[in-house]
């Protein structure tokens, strides 16, 4: 857990942009089943070196600097790294010349925030173009290497016949280059997914400084090799803001579905300046609720696909199908167990309410189905490390308002929210600045009478626009 600072400003519009915040990992296999995680292989990384000479400009106005193109064999998922730079008063915009309209552009800013990296580009040729945007010298860059990935095939876990089909939720991203897991989007503004996902067989945070989150997905080629989404829908996650758990872990590839979880931040996208919830303008509420007998469990993620189209490859799929249990193991965790359809790649995806996906029970981890029996699995957010969490993960003393609610039991916690602010109001504390955060989710909220505001708090906005009145 921990402490952000996220000062709010009350108006009669609160409108508030919350930042929120792995890449080679290694495959993991499951005592119960076996993780969803999808093998990430490093097609080609090619050193280079290409630099600019020292740029300087007078002009009070944008101009272009210069122009150059980085060139590659390989036609999927190119990527260039900057090893050395100076952007002060200019900025990097980067495209492939067949497509111009999907740039990127990075400055001083936000290349610092990618580790150097560029967002991921279905091509084999890239031009940089260099602009100055107000009097400027020795601008350059150096680029060091280019690289190209793509994913491999992993386990199937198919509850007999593969009811997937093609989806395309806005809250649900593939993450890394290429997929090998699945993230989505919460009413606080983070995201979650498994805890394998970003750790190694010891229960050690392992990622890479350039881990990617990708929003709409397009389908693979013809030939099954992922394509990437567009560099405004790519995101990087910000490593420092991780908090997860893979309990049990002791170097043995093992199941934990109860206690595999993770939940993190990603840096702002470096072209529109917006987090992924802002410009999806949708996600998922959790809910502690217990699934009936009768209830079915949606799973929507980009794992793999073995058996249909190779268009489907690492593209947003999603299956409904029979709720069959919960397992509860006290403080080992606490997992559910479903017949839905998932493949490798499919770890980290939300357990969606089927009857209401407004709501997720929790984020699927194991995959335990066969051809002819088994299940596959799920971490609860009834497991409390997990729930504590994403409670506190803005701050400590959050308290949570929302219109939308799966419980008429009100707490003020993101799973019982308050529906009004005078109820957030009076809840919070009088012990001075910095003790109450009131997490407001988008939507209006309709109060029956003038609130006063008579202690010290932070309103914050984290997913949308807020209208009180």
């Amino acid at each position: 857990m921990k402490e952000y600072l996220r000062l709010g400003i009350l108006k009669k519009t609160i409108t508030m942009k919350y930042i929120i915040s792995f890449l080679l990992i290694m495959l993991l296999g499951f005592q119960i089943g076996s993780a969803q995680i999808g093998e990430i292989l490093e097609l080609e990384q090619v050193a280079i070196d290409q630099k600019t000479p020292l740029l300087s400009t007078e002009s009070i106005e944008l101009e272009l600097l210069h122009r150059d193109v980085v060139k590659s064999t390989y036609n999927n998922f190119l990527q260039i790294h900057f090893s050395s730079y100076n952007l002060e008063k200019a900025y990097l915009k980067i495209f492939a010349p067949d497509n111009p309209d999907a740039f990127q552009i990075l400055d001083k800013k936000s290349i610092d925030e990618y580790s150097g990296f560029s967002s991921v580009f279905s091509t084999s040729v890239l031009i940089i173009e260099v602009y100055s945007t107000n009097p400027t010298k020795d601008v350059f860059y150096q680029v060091d290497k280019i690289i190209s990935r793509k994913g491999a095939t992993k386990i199937k876990t198919i509850c007999g016949v593969d009811n997937r089909v093609l989806s395309s939720d806005v809250r649900v991203a593939r993450m890394f280059a290429g997929g090998g897991c699945t993230a989505w989007l919460m009413s606080n503004g983070s995201l979650l997914t498994a805890g394998h996902c970003v750790c190694d067989n010891w229960g050690v945070l392992n990622l890479g400084s350039n881990v990617i989150v990708e929003f709409n997905v397009p389908l693979s080629t013809p030939g099954g090799v992922t394509v990437p989404s567009a560099p405004e829908d790519q995101y990087v996650i910000d490593v420092s803001s991780v908090e997860f758990e893979l309990t049990g872990a002791d170097g043995t590839p093992s199941c934990n579905p109860g206690q595999d979880w993770a939940i993190f931040e990603v840096f702002d996208n470096a072209t529109t300046g917006l987090q992924p919830v802002m410009a999806q303008g949708d996600f998922f509420r959790p809910t502690t609720l217990t699934p009936s007998s009768t209830s079915n469990i949606r799973i929507t993620g980009h794992g793999n696909d073995s058996n249909g189209p190779n268009q489907n490859w690492r593209a947003q799929q999603t299956s409904s199908d029979d709720y069959d249990s919960r397992v509860n193991n006290g403080a080992n965790g606490i997992y559910y167990r479903y017949e839905t359809d998932t493949e490798g790649a499919n770890s980290g995806s939300p357990v969606i309410k089927a009857a209401n996906t407004d709501f997720t029970y929790g984020i699927h981890t194991c995959g335990g189905c066969g051809a002819t029996s088994g299940t596959n699995l799920g971490t609860s957010f009834q497991y409390d490390p997990l729930e504590i969490e994403m409670n506190d993960f803005i701050s400590t003393t959050s308290i949570h308002v929302d219109k939308i609610s799966d419980t008429n039991s009100q707490s003020g916690s993101i799973f019982r929210p308050f529906d009004t602010v005078q109820e957030a109001e009076n809840a919070a504390d009088i012990a001075g600045p910095g003790s109450n955060r009131i997490i407001l989710v988008k939507g209006t909220y309709n109060e029956v009478n003038n609130i006063l505001l008579d202690k010290a708090m932070f309103l914050t906005a984290p997913v949308g626009n807020v209208l009180i009145e």
